[in-house]
């Protein structure tokens, strides 16, 4: 049922602050079209509102997105009543069903949080979207970190999600990372518009809603989430420029060539000068093998740390022998070091993935 929040000290955003936080993101074209994922929460329905009214100040469009994830009976009819309100609001919406095969086990949150993403990137593909905006604000931002804390994870991950995220099809855009959840409720509650909660927001089987709930002790302790924001927009900012570092050393070293002949699971070819790479810093040297691994062999992830580790080996020794990795065979010859996917048989064509770093913008 939709609810509202008791009146807070929080000031609601208005369209100059919300201009000022979604323009840096462009370019934009003119008349632009943005989708926005809308959940029904206040999150993405302040979201909605607001890039509703820049986009026809512009004199552009806003289509808002809801996925029904069908994970709970009701799914249905809330996804329904979200692309109405949508409408009452005089703004577009589509409702997204995520389809299963019959008999599947019930979904995890991560399974469902990658599903999302599908449906809306390619709804955004098939109807010529180029900018696709999500609601993350400052609160998700410092959970986001605070788990990958919890994680182990290195200086890449604390820096969280980014502003800006250059995706195949479409430009995936969180103006809100700056600022609090309070805020987009306080807008709300001057439009007096209702909003849903999820339940699964307050369910202490998932991680985010327990982090939630020791908030107040860890805000005592000084990790505030506005202070976790801002150690993720230093984190960014180093990662911004390990990727432009990684983009030059892969200009001067990296080469595309014809695709190889022989398998039909051979779609690409790097030709990899030797030079570059030993006189590299090792982490930018790692990353730039990561990256042609991931274009060439056609996966997200393809290699390990010690896989990489032992690659970088190998070419420091002159690479004596041939050897393969993340669905790649990796040799010498003629003084230049070629990356070619495996041809074994039975691979599935490979997704190809952009070979130098996307443009990207701290989130902070």
């Amino acid at each position: 049922m939709p609810v509202r929040v008791p009146d807070s000290a929080a000031e609601p955003l208005d369209s100059a602050a919300f201009a000022a936080t979604l323009d840096p993101l462009g370019p934009f074209e003119p008349s632009p079209h943005l989708a926005i994922g809308v959940s029904g929460g206040a999150d993405s329905l302040t979201l909605a509102l607001l890039a509703a009214e820049w986009a026809a100040a512009r004199g552009g469009a806003a289509t808002g997105l809801v996925v029904d994830h069908a994970m709970r009976p009701e799914s249905r009819a809330e996804a329904a009543g979200v692309a109405a309100q949508l409408a009452a609001a005089g703004i577009a919406a589509a409702v997204l069903p995520w389809t299963r095969p019959p008999g599947a086990a019930h979904p995890s949150l991560a399974a469902a949080r990658a599903a999302r993403a599908a449906l809306l990137e390619a709804w955004c593909a098939a109807h010529g979207v180029l900018h696709l905006l999500l609601a993350h604000h400052r609160d998700d931002q410092a959970e986001t970190v605070l788990l990958r804390l919890a994680a182990g994870s290195g200086p890449d991950g604390l820096a969280g999600m980014p502003a800006i995220d250059e995706r195949t099809h479409v430009r995936v855009l969180r103006p809100l990372l700056s600022v609090p959840k309070a805020r987009l409720q306080a807008t709300l509650r001057a439009r007096d518009v209702a909003w849903v909660e999820d339940p699964t927001n307050a369910n202490p089987a998932y991680a985010r809603p327990r982090l939630r709930a020791a908030q107040a002790a860890l805000a005592r302790e000084g990790l505030t989430a506005a202070r976790l924001a801002r150690s993720a927009g230093k984190q960014a900012r180093l990662r911004a420029a390990a990727e432009r570092a990684t983009a030059g050393l892969l200009a001067a070293a990296a080469r595309v060539e014809a695709a190889a002949a022989g398998s039909a699971g051979e779609r690409l070819r790097v030709a990899l000068r030797p030079e570059p790479l030993r006189a590299a810093d090792p982490e930018i040297r790692r990353r730039a093998l990561a990256l042609v691994l991931a274009a060439v062999g056609g996966d997200e992830r393809p290699a390990g740390e010690e896989g990489l580790a032992r690659l970088a080996a190998a070419l420091a020794a002159g690479l004596p022998r041939p050897m393969t990795l993340g669905h790649c065979r990796i040799a010498r010859r003629d003084g230049v070091i070629r990356v070619v996917r495996e041809g074994r048989a039975g691979m599935s064509p490979p997704q190809l993935r952009p070979l130098c770093p996307a443009p990207f913008r701290p989130a902070g």
